[in-house]
């Protein structure tokens, strides 16, 4: 079996003879056919912006006061991930972990909004390679990692500018 080569230029020649087909058999059609009205949905989600606002509020009482409600034996400086993100829907709780890494984000706390907000906690996390099984309905298994109190507020000198 011998390989066919085709340049760009005869690929060109073939899509603008095709192109123009097309374009003709269109206009001779008849012109642009009805339009319809767009179906109607209701979105039975819960709306993202109170979900943020939620957990916000959530991890500022950990800032603030050194707890989470559902830690109270444990130490209030460090908490595992999952008290943080848990519980919640599989959608909630990725939700939350996609905006982890906004935490101490000199860039996003020198903005405005819940984002911002959340940046300029007095929070870091720290991710590791392993996972954990969780007795959860919704997330079988998460990464562990924590949360925890920044003994100073000053993590712009950190390592992470070298």
């Amino acid at each position: 079996m011998v390989p066919l080569f085709i340049t760009p230029a005869e690929m060109i020649d073939v899509a603008e003879t095709e192109l123009l087909a097309d374009r003709a058999s269109g206009v001779v059609s008849g012109g642009l056919p009805t339009g319809t009205d767009a179906p109607t949905t209701i979105n039975d989600g819960p709306a993202m912006q109170k979900e943020l606002d939620d957990w916000l509020a959530r991890l500022s009482d950990f800032a603030t006061l050194g707890n989470f409600p559902s830690i109270a034996a444990e130490s209030p400086r460090s908490i595992p991930i999952q008290d943080s993100l848990l519980p919640a829907s599989f959608a909630i709780a990725s939700y939350r972990a996609s905006m982890l890494p906004l935490l101490g984000d000199a860039s996003e706390a020198s903005l405005q909004g819940a984002t911002a907000d959340l940046a300029r906690l007095p929070i870091t996390f720290t991710p590791t390679d392993e996972m954990v099984q969780l007795l959860d309905p919704h997330v079988a298994a998460m990464s562990i990692a924590s949360l925890s109190l920044s003994l100073s507020l000053d993590s712009e000198s950190g390592p992470a500018d070298e």
